[in-house]
């Protein structure tokens, strides 16, 4: 008698073991791929550290126009173009908030070098704040592009 043979009294214990060992078995195949599928593609560890210098050199990258805007809206420790020195504080806001969101990327990097970047910062948002004189404020952007640097690998 086959496991299939019926003889109208239901379901036969053979059919329901053989359906529960297919099942059993397409369940663990399906694991077992789906965990083959998922690791095989998941970044390199490298591949994420090198992913996340690149924002780092990128945040960089947008914070330099910063310097000239200041000079033009900034002349003698005083307002000069209020657009020029409005467009600086708003660069440096916004380097700060891509620093800030994108912390999981770019605090394992470094964390000490993460938090001097937001020191740097900090410290060189305060001074366009206030205004300072050209000479103080250059040396506190170039301090935090030195930062965001080291941050970065470069």
């Amino acid at each position: 008698m086959s496991a299939w043979d019926n003889d109208g009294d239901g379901v036969s214990a053979r059919v329901v073991l053989v359906v529960a060992l297919v099942a059993l078995l397409a369940l663990v195949v399906g694991l077992a791929a789906g965990t083959f599928v998922g690791r095989s593609s998941q970044p390199s560890l490298a591949t994420l550290a090198g992913q996340s210098r690149d924002l780092a050199t990128g945040l960089a990258r947008q914070l330099e126009p910063v310097g000239p805007s200041y000079a033009a809206g900034v002349v003698d420790g005083a307002v000069a173009d209020p657009a020029a020195y409005a467009e600086a504080q708003e660069r440096i806001a916004d380097v700060t908030r891509g620093v800030e969101q994108d912390r999981t990327a770019l605090e394992p990097l470094d964390p000490a070098a993460y938090a001097r970047v937001l020191e740097a910062l900090a410290a060189l948002a305060a001074a366009a704040a206030e205004p300072v004189d050209a000479a103080a404020f250059d040396a506190l952007l170039a301090a935090a592009l030195a930062e965001l640097a080291a941050l970065a690998g470069t």
